[in-house]
């Protein structure tokens, strides 16, 4: 479903459509390649990001309701991927496994894109144009009219939903057909705060009731389903103690709480926050202040939801979930006790990961660590970090044999499954120093920083060879440089961030073939990111002024 942009805004960018990756010439390409290279050193990347907009507002758009006076909004498809097999613990005789699905991809999928929003006020801003402005200010008032769950109270976006702006109504995402709630972190919560007041307070408290189910522990699972009375009050899911409760799931409720305190002032929800905090607190190991990664009952016969005995790198983000929210409290005098809880939470945790989250001689960020620190090597899971752990379960039980090697993430791969690769480890260690001025953690993203440019230098296309999209990871790595540049003061940051801009640009203005990948590989500016992307460029351009 392709919408009709308004009239005046889709004029002024066709005029500025040029090729951006997928229906273009090679001419095309170096006539845009040109254009950036000769753009005033200000406005070195807006003539990039406006030739892309007017690509999606052309083919990957549609109007509210699929009718066309409906109001417009950028849409974009659910992130593709293939299938795989990930191993569980050993269980006596066998081992657990999982097999996942391929998500297929859905080049009509009318998801929304919420990434959209800011990019599109930052090109109000950069270029003058209103019409932006006006497209953000009505995605919203739609959404707020319709994004809500009218019996649950709860949003129409998370891990396990998003909002399908043609059905006007909530949808199953990759994990899952069936549309659950699960937090998800990166919504543009102030415009939705400002656009939808009150819903937004009820979906605060609907988490609550929803996902908590032992509300004295503060034991919860990490999804819901929609459709629950939330004018009742209670709790709707019971206790099982196989449920899982991942700490992100934790951290996205604490935020959610602590933004219904700061616009409502209810006291109620500030003290679920501090009482969640406390828990995780308890949680996180004394000396290296990595946190275990869920709870739950993964060993046989557990009655509790205990925690794991590892970390996951990953969480990294989650770090900077508890440094924002922190942020988010101010200096008030009756949150001091949560924002302490909160920074520590945040610091010692990216701390920890950034000493032992990165394996500097394999150059890749094992997924697991232990809570004491190092490596965790037992049994987990996912993969096999090894052909030889593959070999020696494949002795135990040869069903394994579906599973694959993965040891980690690197700068510019990702799991086999996987369609795009990312880099927020680095970009969530240089986020954390600059909101905190760690020391540690400055020298840790330095460090980083180096072995980044190493790895982009060597790349030869806008696919590594898996197959995988790597615009997302160079939209992190941007960001980390930027980060450091504003904690540094170094200049010789912001230079590195240009070339790697300058350098996806390139690879994106050719049509990429991947050999590797045999089969279709999905247009980047179809996928989740690519606003995200563009965004980080539009910051980039303004990190020089």
């Amino acid at each position: 479903m392709v919408a009709k942009a308004p009239r005046m805004l889709m004029m002024g960018l066709l005029c500025a459509f040029a090729y951006v990756g997928g229906g273009g010439t090679a001419s095309d390409a170096a006539q845009q390649g040109k254009a950036v290279n000769m753009t005033n050193s200000l406005t070195r990347y807006l003539p990039f990001v406006e030739q892309t907009v007017a690509i999606l507002l052309k083919k990957q758009s549609a109007p509210l309701g699929g009718k066309e006076d409906g109001t417009l909004f950028v849409t974009m498809v659910p992130t593709p991927s293939r299938a795989w097999t990930s191993v569980g613990i050993w269980d006596k005789d066998h081992y657990e496994l999982y097999d996942i699905r391929a998500v297929e991809l859905q080049e009509n999928a009318t998801l929304v894109d919420f990434d959209a929003w800011p990019l599109l006020k930052q090109l109000a801003l950069l270029t003058g144009n209103p019409d932006f402005g006006r497209m953000v200010e009505e995605m919203k008032a739609a959404f707020a009219r319709h994004g809500f769950d009218a019996k649950s109270g709860l949003i129409f976006d998370g891990q396990m939903s998003k909002f399908d702006v043609v059905k006007m109504d909530v949808t199953g995402s990759v994990l899952s057909d069936t549309p659950h709630f699960k937090p998800i972190a990166g919504l543009p919560w102030d415009e939705l705060w400002a656009a939808a007041p009150g819903q937004m307070a009820r979906f605060c408290k609907a988490t609550y009731f929803g996902l908590i189910t032992r509300p004295t522990s503060m034991d919860f699972n990490r999804y819901v389903p929609y459709g629950f009375d939330d004018s009742e009050r209670r709790h709707v899911q019971p206790f099982n103690p196989r449920h899982v409760g991942f700490v992100y799931t934790a951290a996205m409720m604490i935020h959610y709480w602590v933004m219904d305190y700061i616009h409502t002032l209810n006291a109620e929800a500030l003290g679920w926050a501090q009482q969640m905090a406390e828990k995780w607190v308890q949680l996180q190991h004394p000396q290296t202040g990595l946190l275990p990664h869920f709870i739950g009952a993964i060993v046989p016969d557990d009655p509790q939801q205990s925690p794991v005995p590892y970390a996951n790198t990953w969480d990294a983000q989650v770090a900077i979930m508890f440094l924002e929210t922190a942020d988010l409290l101010g200096e008030r005098d009756a949150t001091a006790g949560l924002r302490k809880h909160l920074r520590d939470l945040g610091l010692k945790s990216l701390r920890g990961i950034a000493k032992h989250g990165y394996d500097p001689d394999r150059k890749i960020f094992p997924e697991w660590l232990k809570l004491e620190g190092g490596k965790y090597t037992n049994e987990t899971f996912y993969a096999f970090r090894s052909p030889a752990e593959k070999a020696a379960a494949l002795q135990r039980d040869p069903k394994v044999h579906k599973v694959g090697v993965f040891p980690g993430v690197s700068f510019y791969n990702a799991a086999a499954f996987s369609w795009m690769t990312r880099g927020s480890i680095p970009c969530d260690i240089a986020q954390g120093a600059k909101m905190t001025g760690d020391a540690f953690l400055t020298e840790r993203a330095a460090d980083l920083a180096v072995e980044i440019m190493k790895a982009a230098r060597s790349r030869t296309g806008a696919l590594n060879a898996e197959g995988q999209w790597c615009f997302t990871a160079t939209t992190d790595y941007i960001r980390c440089l930027l980060a450091l540049r504003q904690t540094t003061g170094n200049r010789m940051y912001l230079n590195w961030a240009r070339e790697l801009a300058d350098m996806e640009i390139r690879f994106l203005s050719k049509s990429p073939v991947s050999d590797a990948a045999k089969t279709k590989t999905p247009d980047w500016w179809r996928l989740p990111g690519r606003s995200r992307f563009l965004n980080t460029l539009l910051d980039l351009d303004n990190a020089g002024k």
